[in-house]
């Protein structure tokens, strides 16, 4: 006990100092760290589908492990690869020049660093950014930058600035996640802007480089074969134009169209003809058994006026000799005239009989009383 009272006492003898040394040391730590500046990390995960990726391959899912390491140590580097980090190197600077605040942090860059930026940044390549398109500034940049390798953009990723040269960049982490087919990026410094649109803009040209890559030849053969069935189309729609004005001009029928219609016109014509001469033939007959039962009948009536026209006759030369016996035989040309129109009259009284012995005849038959 005795032991235990005297540490006791000992503490609170020093008191002050136990108080007042770890203040001291805290706040000489402060100012010696008070520069030292943050870091954030940032992380992003690419799913790649080497491994479980749909399959058409009919043998199975089985594949090669060989291959499959290949083709992700391929896309890792596809990710680190010089040109790719030297086109994020370029996009990031264009983004900060466009989007950057010199007196407040943003999401694309601390305000302190985007003063910096734009104190070592030439003004004749500030001349360069347009900030009402991204990728017009781009184009710019890039076109100014491989036009000298002694310029400020050249030097931007080809030196040893921070953030936007090959050796910041080369910084970026890549590796594989076991043995799946996920790719893990790593990025750390000391803006978290920065960190943050270095990876997002790294996937993006990640897979535009893969893109062409991977379908670059095959996009290259559709592409050949598109322009030549373009090509062979365009001399077969000159070549059919051709031939359909030739046909024209030159008059040639078309004998597979016009055959067909040709037959089709023959084939109802021929109907066409049997039905009308099924039509006449049916007629005839008919006129023919028509004027068979009526043809005495008719005959009759021919018989008819040709009796009245004998009888008018008679009785015009009765007329005729009468008024020339009224005026009398003054001489011997009238009384010669006058036994002429008596001869004649006798000549058509017998004319008249024997018609007339005909039509009762005739009129009298089994024909002639069946009609009439």
């Amino acid at each position: 006990m005795e032991l235990v009272s005297y540490f006791f006492r000992f503490l609170y003898r020093i008191k002050w100092w136990l108080i007042i040394f770890p203040l001291v040391v805290a706040v000489f730590v402060i100012f010696k760290t008070r520069h030292l500046s943050r870091s954030y990390e940032v992380k992003t995960t690419i799913y790649t589908g080497v491994v479980s990726g749909y399959n058409i391959d009919p043998e199975g899912t089985v594949r090669n492990i060989t291959l499959i390491n290949n083709t992700i140590d391929n896309l890792i580097n596809i990710i680190t690869a010089k040109s790719t980090l030297r086109q994020v190197s370029m996009r990031l600077f264009a983004q900060h020049m466009i989007h950057g605040d010199p007196n407040r942090d943003n999401n694309y860059i601390q305000a302190k660093n985007f003063r910096h930026l734009v104190n070592i940044t030439p003004q004749t390549v500030k001349d360069l950014i347009d900030k009402k398109s991204e990728e017009g500034t781009l184009a710019k940049l890039f076109e100014f930058a491989d036009s000298d390798t002694q310029n400020f953009l050249y030097g931007l990723f080809n030196w040893a600035p921070p953030y936007y040269s090959y050796d910041a960049l080369s910084h970026i982490m890549v590796k594989r996640l076991g043995n799946s087919d996920m790719i893990e990026i790593r990025y750390t410094t000391d803006d978290p802007g920065i960190a943050y649109n270095t990876l997002e803009l790294l996937n993006q040209e990640f897979m535009k480089q893969y893109e062409s890559l991977q379908f670059g030849e095959t996009d290259k053969v559709i592409r050949f074969f598109e322009d030549e069935l373009s090509k062979t189309g365009a001399r077969l729609r000159i070549s059919e134009d051709s031939l359909t004005n030739y046909n024209i001009q030159k008059k040639i029928i078309n004998y597979d169209e016009q055959t067909k219609h040709l037959a089709a016109l023959s084939r109802d014509f021929e109907l066409q003809k049997e039905d009308i001469l099924l039509q006449y033939n049916s007629s005839q007959a008919l006129v023919k058994e028509l004027e068979k039962r009526i043809g005495e009948s008719v005959n009759i009536m021919k018989s008819n006026s040709i009796f009245i026209n004998k009888l008018r006759e008679i009785s015009d030369l009765s007329t005729q000799i009468a008024r020339a016996e009224s005026f009398g035989k003054d001489s011997t040309a009238q009384e010669n005239q006058i036994d002429l129109f008596k001869q004649e009259l006798k000549n058509k009284e017998e004319e008249f009989k024997e018609f007339s012995n005909e039509f009762n005849i005739q009129k009298n038959s089994k024909e002639g009383n069946r009609k009439g």
